[in-house]
């Protein structure tokens, strides 16, 4: 087929222009032809919508059942796991009340085992502390005898001092 959109107006003969007439003429529609084919998509139209709303409202009726029946299997799986966590918290109840009491009478035993220790350490403490008593009594002892006999030469020394000093008064009185 020839574009006859290109050809030069000049060389457009009669020829071209019924074969253009031709081609366009047989595009051309009637307009009795458009009206029964516009009927005729009225009625496959109404017959879609007809047959899409059907289909819509079974679409419905399914997802309403569906929904119904995920409904009730949620409602079961939820009791369902109720029922297994009230189990599950209750186990764990025992088992917590089991460990406490474990933990209460392992506590119990280590407390009487660092009381006895305890009082092991004191004892020997006491015991030290009776032995350092006793030393400090001894050397408190050695101290009271070493102070007399200090104060014996204190004093001996001191009337040693004044005698030395007054010597020459006593020598004097005695007439010496």
């Amino acid at each position: 087929m020839t574009d006859y959109s290109k050809l030069n107006p000049n060389e457009f003969t009669q020829k071209d222009l019924m074969l253009h007439l031709l081609q366009v003429s047989q595009h051309t529609v009637t307009r009795e032809e458009l009206k029964e084919d516009i009927a005729d998509l009225k009625q496959d139209i109404s017959e879609v919508k007809a047959e899409l709303k059907q289909d819509i409202s079974e679409v419905k009726a399914e997802l309403k059942q569906d929904i119904s029946e995920v409904k009730a299997e949620l409602k079961q799986d939820i009791s369902e796991v109720k029922a297994e966590l009230k189990q599950d918290i209750s186990d764990l109840r025992v088992e917590l009340k089991q460990d406490i009491s474990e933990v209460k009478a392992e506590l119990k035993q280590d407390i009487s085992d660092l009381r006895v220790e305890l009082k092991q350490d004191i004892a020997k403490v006491e015991a030290r502390f009776d032995k350092v008593d006793a030393r400090f009594d001894k050397q408190d002892e050695k101290i009271s005898k070493i102070s007399e006999k200090f104060d014996k030469i204190l004093w001996l020394i001191i009337a040693t001092t004044i005698t030395i000093l007054l010597k020459e008064k006593i020598l004097f009185l005695l007439g010496m």
